[in-house]
């Protein structure tokens, strides 16, 4: 079975090292400047304004499948506790809520869709300088999985349990150890993102959610003997967690 693999392999090597007749070569379809329409496609935003929220709908052809966004407000948030914002983008979904334990969730959001993650998110404020700050919750599903989906996420957004001290540490060290991992490999790009955060408020958020500052603050947690603890007991209380997911989504 072996000599047959390495036999298929050298047979493989020398059809891929033959060169392609004229003829094969003219069968592959080229496209001309001319065949390249100049003109943009039209942007379709609708807005449609619920209860305090603005929905954005896109009318595009998607084949069946819904992409949706959710974004949280975070402008509010003081300097101090926005490293919080990113600890929940990287811990939501990774706990155990009431219904599932982690493990089930995820198996459920790949069984339903084609994943559901949170994040941080910075958008031009169009004033010539300034931004508007956002936790956002998105993913994409098939159109008849829409309920499920909205479930999924509303389920990870208000129900995720954070009594467990262990698992909280497990996810803390996970992001640690992936900051680490990128500081190594993009090295210059945290230097650049590092220095614009002293002078450009955009990257001090950036920093301060995922940077070097964010960093910090997860080690602080880590090396403090009472830190997951102090932390778990402010995520319960939803001093953090209400503070800064306000019903302002868009």
């Amino acid at each position: 079975q072996l000599d047959e693999c390495i036999e298929q392999t050298r047979l493989l090597k020398e059809y891929q090292s033959e060169p392609s007749s004229a003829e094969a070569i003219e069968k592959i379809p080229m496209l001309s400047i001319s065949d390249i329409r100049k003109e943009a496609l039209p942007i379709h935003n609708t807005e449609i304004f619920t209860d305090s929220s603005k929905i954005l709908y896109h009318d595009y052809e998607t084949n069946g499948i819904c992409y949706v966004k959710i974004l949280f407000d975070v402008n509010h948030i003081s300097e101090e506790e926005v490293p919080v914002i990113g600890l929940l983008a990287e811990a939501i979904g990774y706990l155990d809520t009431d219904e599932h334990t982690y493990q089930e969730l995820t198996d459920e959001i790949n069984l339903n869709t084609g994943g559901i993650v949170t994040s941080t998110e910075l958008y031009d404020a169009n004033d010539g300088g300034s931004y508007r700050s956002f936790f956002g919750i998105g993913g994409r599903f098939l159109s008849e999985k829409t309920d499920t989906a909205f479930k999924l996420m509303e389920e990870m957004l208000l129900r995720s349990r954070f009594d467990d001290e262990k698992r909280i540490k497990e996810v803390l060290g996970r992001v640690k150890s992936r900051l680490e991992m990128g500081f190594q490999n993009a090295g210059h790009q945290l230097a650049f993102s590092r220095c614009a955060s002293y002078f450009d408020s955009s990257y001090r958020w950036k920093d301060l959610t995922a940077g070097i500052d964010f960093y910090r603050y997860i080690c602080g947690i880590l090396n403090d003997e009472n830190g997951c603890e102090k932390l778990l007991k402010d995520l319960q209380t939803g001093h953090l967690t209400g503070k800064h997911l306000k019903s302002t989504a868009v």
